[in-house]
């Protein structure tokens, strides 16, 4: 599959789920509006190349998604919340990195796909660490910057933040963030009824 496709096609299908009643499960309380600005800001600036030196260049839309990740965050107004989705970040980009670099060198044991593997790990981490899409969101697109420049430590060579291999592994991260966060609520939610059903009757009994 080309470079993009994936992250389109996740997308696509977020969209149609968003529009179909599963907004709190596919993005929990962002907007329809919200989404539609940033996908029309990513769009609009994604063919800017801004060259940052040392063989290191951004494309716009990494930068219109990096700010939305900082006022994401940054709109909780929690300290200690936004060290730790910043410390999630760094988990999760070291990781993904880690992945990247041991394929590159040694590609050996493969549990999926070299370019879905890194991404699928860190979304996990998302997904069970925090409970909020914008902290999902943020640790996934600072964890996919922090995992490209394993090019660099490997090959030496330059490195696109924002290119479509950037985006399709954004979109798998943020999409596994999202899936473990519902597994975790539903055995969460599971879990409670199942002590609740216990604890009524135990108390039945002794009456």
């Amino acid at each position: 599959m080309n470079e993009g496709y994936t992250a389109i096609w996740l997308l696509s299908i977020g969209l149609i789920l968003y529009w179909t009643g599963w907004q709190r499960q596919v993005a929990g309380r962002i907007t329809g509006s919200s989404i539609l600005i940033y996908l029309l800001g990513a769009s609009l600036l994604h063919p800017v190349n801004i060259p940052i030196g040392f063989d290191i260049a951004l494309r716009g839309s990494a930068v219109w998604a990096f700010a939305a990740g900082f006022v994401g965050v940054a709109a909780v107004r929690n300290a200690m919340q936004t060290v730790f989705v910043i410390l999630c970040a760094m988990l999760a980009g070291s990781v993904w990195l880690w992945i990247r670099y041991m394929y590159v060198s040694d590609p050996v044991f493969i549990l999926v796909n070299p370019g879905w593997d890194g991404p699928l790990v860190a979304g996990l981490l998302a997904g069970l660490l925090t409970d909020r899409f914008r902290y999902h969101y943020a640790i996934v697109i600072f964890a996919a910057t922090i995992a490209v420049f394993s090019g660099i430590v490997v090959r030496h060579t330059s490195i696109m933040i924002g290119n479509p291999a950037w985006w399709d592994g954004a979109a798998i991260g943020l999409v596994v963030a999202r899936i473990a966060w519902n597994v975790k609520v539903g055995l969460r939610y599971l879990g409670g009824r199942i002590a609740e059903g216990h604890w009524r009757r135990q108390r039945g009994g002794s009456s």
